[in-house]
């Protein structure tokens, strides 16, 4: 299959940042004409029609959402965090505040989130968010709200480290109605106006679209009662090629720096002690450098217990000199050739068995 261009992708998110933006603002464009208004005015509004729904009891009110994500800057794994900036879009229909029941239009009005009826929409695993917009919205002549919003800042998400450094996982942006639950409300994505920058500014990730539209019931633990909610989750797969050159290749250097061992006579002990301690110290470094990339878990990834086959691996070649070495104090020099011959073949032999077993499952 054909791979699509990566400029193809660039125009595809600009166009579909550029549809959000438009679609936002052409409730004051149409007929602006007909309407003497500024940016500054804020029409009146009945007080009444911010208190109940739109839609009568039994039918849900649907609120259409849109998400462009523009950057992720940074996945932490060990806060169980990530930065994010996206544009978001809310908008729904609320005939009482049409032309048609108001008697006058309030397009090209500026309407403040607080004077009509709202979702009452929270994100509940942001943790420090800034806002780049005022809580202004347009409503067009036929009743149709619309806010737009642009939001930075540090959202939750659980990870799953199991893999790591094979790793992918999820972002979830996690969208609750406050007030109303899912018989009341229902949340719906516009796809078309969604979208994620091809390129952020997140290295050593490939952040895609993930599952789209998982609408869920989310539980107020206070009150027992059920939200709406909607999760927009994106996808981040972990690149491994830095941590081939950073961590594999250095841990197999290290254990067949070990490995030399084997090659070196049984009568030489000061020489085999010298390579098998310095290949420990080398791996004792190794593990206090890598030790600040790896993140802190109460269990094991697969780069733990590789490096744990690597430890092992190298413990075990400073063992077998000291053994080979009794051997020939004892005159059994033959023995302990046979053993260093055989040792050469199983000892990388048995690492690439534990690598390949750790690594597959």
């Amino acid at each position: 299959m054909a791979q699509v261009p990566q400029k193809t992708h660039i125009i595809c998110f600009v166009s579909s940042l550029i549809l959000l933006l438009a679609t936002f603002f052409l409730t004051s464009a149409i007929h602006a004409e007909d309407v003497v208004t500024t940016d500054n005015i804020r029409c009146v509004i009945p007080a009444g029609l911010k208190i109940e729904r739109p839609d009568p009891p039994g039918k849900p009110t649907i609120i259409e959402i849109a998400i462009a994500v523009t950057d992720v800057t940074e996945i932490q794994e060990t806060n169980q965090s990530f930065n994010i900036d996206f544009f978001g879009m809310v908008n729904w229909h609320d005939p009482r505040l049409s032309e048609e029941a108001l008697g006058h239009s309030l397009e090209g009005c500026v309407v403040h989130y607080t004077d009509i009826w709202s979702p009452s929409i929270v994100i509940i695993n942001a943790r420090n968010f800034s806002r780049y917009f005022d809580q202004t919205g347009r409503v067009n002549a036929q009743g149709d709200v619309t806010f737009l919003q642009r939001l930075t800042g540090v959202f939750t998400a659980r990870y799953h480290l199991e893999t790591f450094p094979f790793d992918t996982q999820a972002l979830p942006i996690k969208i609750r109605s406050a007030d109303y639950g899912p018989d009341e409300v229902v949340f719906y994505l516009n796809e078309t106006l969604s979208s994620v920058a091809e390129e952020l500014s997140l290295p050593g990730w490939h952040v895609t679209e993930g599952e789209r539209g998982v609408q869920i019931e989310a539980i107020n633990e206070r009150g027992g009662q059920k939200l709406a909610g909607y999760d927009y989750t994106l996808t981040a797969e972990r690149m491994i090629g830095y941590y081939i050159w950073k961590i594999f290749l250095p841990l197999t250097f290290i254990v067949l720096m070990a490995w030399t061992v084997f090659w070196i006579s049984p009568e030489n002990f000061g020489a085999q002690v010298a390579v098998s301690t310095a290949s420990i110290f080398t791996l004792i470094a190794f593990l206090l450098g890598v030790g600040q990339l790896l993140p802190e878990l109460s269990y094991l990834t697969k780069l733990d217990k590789l490096i744990f086959a690597a430890t092992l691996m190298v413990f075990c070649a400073m063992g077998e000199t000291i053994v080979t070495s009794q051997y020939t104090k004892r005159n059994q020099r033959e023995l302990a050739l046979k053993i260093n011959r055989a040792a050469r073949i199983i000892y990388p032999l048995l690492f690439l068995l534990a690598a390949s077993i750790i690594l597959s499952f």
